[in-house]
């Protein structure tokens, strides 16, 4: 999946540009899935005036382009996209590496997406990748502390992501 597509897809996920302020929702303040916590150089007036083309760019930059997602099988891309977004690169790649150990390789769990890890995804039939890969995320939802206050949308998350990819 190309950049294009996947963004509007996460933006849909992350509500658009509703401005939002969960007060259980760690991020805080929030606008097209951009929080203040994560980006708290943007400052409250930041996030309040984020313009789609500015979260657009935010979102190539900070976690489309970092995975190097274009050396993974295609129904990948969205999926570890996705998680990038959510956990942050670092615990996406942490997550699709503890997949594949489930799958059987003996990856460290580095949260690199290096040579290794690319060969290992290979090794495996995509679908069983994918399947893996959700299958992770979930059981990392459901160890939250806000699992019972966030877990609906977050599952709902996971099962969107499973049909676009």
């Amino acid at each position: 999946m190309q950049f294009e597509d996947a963004i509007k897809i996460v933006l849909e996920l992350e509500g658009g540009d509703r401005l939002v302020s969960f007060p259980k929702d760690p991020g805080g303040l929030t606008r097209y899935g951009i929080s203040l916590r994560a980006h708290p150089e943007l400052g409250v007036d930041g996030i309040k005036n984020l313009t789609l083309a500015d979260a657009t760019r935010i979102y190539r930059e900070e976690y489309w382009q970092p995975l190097e997602l274009l050396q993974l099988p295609e129904r990948l891309s969205l999926p570890l996209f996705d998680a990038a977004v959510n956990h942050g690169s670092g615990k996406a790649i942490e997550l699709l590496q503890r997949s594949l150990n489930k799958l059987g390789s003996d990856l460290i769990v580095d949260g690199i997406l290096g040579k290794k890890t690319i060969s290992s995804i290979n090794r495996y039939p995509v679908t069983r990748v994918l399947t893996s890969f959700l299958a992770e995320r979930l059981e990392f939802y459901h160890g939250l502390e806000t699992y019972n206050i966030f877990g609906f949308g977050w599952n709902r998350r996971i099962m969107m992501i499973a049909i676009s990819a």
